[in-house]
């Protein structure tokens, strides 16, 4: 395959950045134990003629040669060569080391976490971003074991909702950023891609997050709030209990929708708590290959889908997010089992709120630096289109999103399936 590269770049490679759109597509080949790379040959048969070429005039057959390079990526890949990954479930992490910020010193807030966490060293700081805002960390190092730093958020305590995110028909969407990175290690995660650092940030004064949304509400209708998207808070219920203080606000406040998105399988909130009308709990969900090895230290599918079934029998709005799904090419007999095997563990898969489904996508400049932090995650180095900024598998993941709605229209109606938006 190298010297194919290098053949290829000899060839064609005018530039250096013709010479780098060319080793990106063997990067990403490189990860598969087999390749079917015959529709090149004519390629390598106008060595002679281009030999004499202007850039100009290379440029179209070079076009060309990354049209066919794109549709080998899209669906002349065999099997990939898994090597990385624990299908084990995450133990609770017990976090070694606590930063907090000197103004939180004697507050209930950080005595809580102290009584959580009583065997991790504590220390001072004067600003949280002292620790996390610090350049060249080592973002996959600090993953392996994340030390907690807590902090008061002074402003932003809400955003609009990204175009890469599903919004479920809600032109009111916002995000709470509570809590900054997650106690999981994805290898798609766009968090490795947002933050330098790889440990948790969490904002301890909740309050003033319920008074920022009620504001909220005053001024907009129908708000739909997801409360989870930069972390996952029921993974952390143990140590926070946020979870349950948002179902609180949520029985009290009926003008806002609040998305608790998770791969969790904690069920002490469904066990201790009663649902709330007005909370939806979004479980994300795939194929055994995917949440077993690219979904690090999460909990499995199986364990996931009997939190799922606990929630339903409980009576709480429950949401299935089959979103990514990662696949490396159109297979519809795939993506159908994908989806059977969810809902055929799922008896009572007519309480179903609703599900959204998609495929891998993230923002133009996160890739950059998930391909620096993650460049062991194969789809790092998908040839992406890009769209708004939005690199995504362009008509090959519309398939694969067109495939997983007509799968899960088997179980619910159309009306309850929500494809991305951008």
């Amino acid at each position: 395959m190298e010297n194919l590269l290098g053949k290829l770049q000899e060839i064609y490679g005018r530039t250096f950045a013709m010479q780098e759109e060319l080793r990106q597509y063997f990067e990403y080949f490189d990860f598969f134990e087999e390749v079917d790379f015959s529709g090149l040959s004519v390629f390598l048969e106008r060595e002679e003629e281009i030999k004499g070429m202007s850039k100009k005039n290379v440029l179209p057959l070079f076009h060309e040669l990354t049209s066919e390079l794109k549709r080998i990526a899209a669906n002349g890949c065999g099997k990939l060569k898994m090597c990385s990954l624990d299908e084990s479930e995450s133990k609770e992490h017990a976090f070694s080391k606590v930063y907090y910020e000197e103004a939180l010193e004697g507050t209930e807030e950080l005595e809580r976490i102290k009584r959580k966490l009583p065997n991790a060293e504590y220390i001072s700081i004067p600003h949280y971003k002292v620790v996390f805002n610090i350049k060249d960390q080592n973002y996959r190092e600090q993953k392996k074991s994340p030390d907690l730093i807590l902090a008061k958020q002074e402003d932003n305590f809400y955003y609009k909702g990204s175009i890469a995110c599903q919004s479920h028909g809600h032109d009111n969407f916002y995000y709470t950023s509570l809590v900054k990175n997650c106690i999981y290690d994805c290898e798609y995660c766009y968090l490795q891609g947002m933050y330098s650092s790889g440990n948790l940030l969490c904002f301890v004064n909740l309050e003033d997050y319920f008074k920022a949304i009620e504001k909220l509400c005053e001024n907009e209708k129908d708000v739909f709030l997801s409360i989870s998207y930069d972390t996952d808070l029921l993974a952390l219920e143990n140590i926070f209990g946020y979870t349950k203080r948002w179902l609180e606000f949520g029985k009290k406040h009926k003008d806002v929708l609040i998305e608790v998105r998770t791969k969790s399988a904690n069920m002490s909130v469904f066990k201790e708590c009663e649902p709330s009308e007005n909370v939806v709990f979004s479980f994300s969900v795939a194929s055994l290959e995917q949440t077993g090895k690219m979904e690090h230290k999460t909990p499995s599918l199986d364990a996931r889908i009997k939190a799922i079934n606990y929630a339903l029998e409980r009576g709480f709005k429950v949401r299935l997010c089959f979103d990514p799904i990662i696949v490396t090419k159109y297979d519809k007999k795939e993506i159908e089992e994908i989806v059977d095997y969810v809902f055929e563990h799922v008896p009572n898969y007519r309480n179903i709120y609703d599900v959204s489904v998609g495929t891998f996508r993230i923002s133009k400049d996160f890739l950059k630096t998930l391909r620096k932090n993650r460049s062991d995650f194969f789809m790092a180095h998908y040839p992406f289109d890009f769209d708004n900024n939005i690199a995504s598998q362009g008509a090959t993941g519309d398939a694969i999103e067109e495939a997983l709605s007509e799968a899960v229209s088997k179980y619910l109606t159309e009306d309850k399936i929500y494809k991305t938006r951008y």
